[in-house]
Order: C-alpha cells, then structure tokens, then sequence
C-alpha cells in the first residue's frame, strides 16, 4: 500500500459522510524539496482497514506550503486551503495571502 510521506504542517479535512480525510502540503524534512504540494486521501478514515491514495500534487495552482488552514464544505464537497508559509525558487520562504478551491476534496464527484 502506497502511504504518504512523514511530514508537519499540513492540512487534513474529514468528510463524514463518505469516511474520507484529504491531507494537503507540509513539510517532510526528509525530503531536498522540504515542502509539499500534494494531497493523499484516506478512504474508510474511520474503519479498522483504511487505505491511502494519492490524488497527485497541485502544482500551478498551490506552491508547496505548510502552517495552512483548510475547510471543507460536505455539500459541495469543496476544499479551501488558506495562507501559510511557502517556499520560493531562491530557497526563501514567505507568507502566502492565497486561497485555492479543490473541487472533488474527497475523490469522489458531486451530481
């Protein structure tokens, strides 16, 4: 089974009604790249077996970020991820003001 790397700082929204967390960012120190841009999902989040996917990164839409906020909206199955602290291509790291919308937060469609 393919598990998410060990990292602090992200995000994780949890949606009751289909058992699923979304885990967004971070930073894995074990990493050259050091922040994260990519989301995992956790299927059954609750159950005794639950199982890790990786739903790829979101690059061009968020820089690799860690210390953001998320929330997620069960009805349209949304999640924001708010601010943090980002890494530019020099190797700094700054504040990010950015919101970005993830449509399908926890993999599956809304009809």
């Amino acid at each position: 089974m393919m598990l998410p790397e060990s990292q602090n700082g992200h995000s994780a929204v949890y949606g009751a009604v289909h058992d699923r967390m979304t885990v967004f960012g971070g930073y894995d120190p074990n990493t050259s790249q050091g922040y994260q841009n990519a989301l995992w999902l956790l299927k059954n989040a609750s159950q005794s077996s639950p199982g890790w996917e990786g739903m790829g990164t979101l690059s061009g839409y968020a820089l690799p970020t860690l210390g953001h906020t998320a929330v997620y909206d069960p009805v349209s199955n949304r999640m924001a991820i708010v601010g943090g602290i980002i890494q530019n291509g020099q190797g700094g790291i700054g504040w990010s003001n950015s919101v970005v919308v993830l449509t399908h937060a926890n993999g599956l469609p809304v009809y």
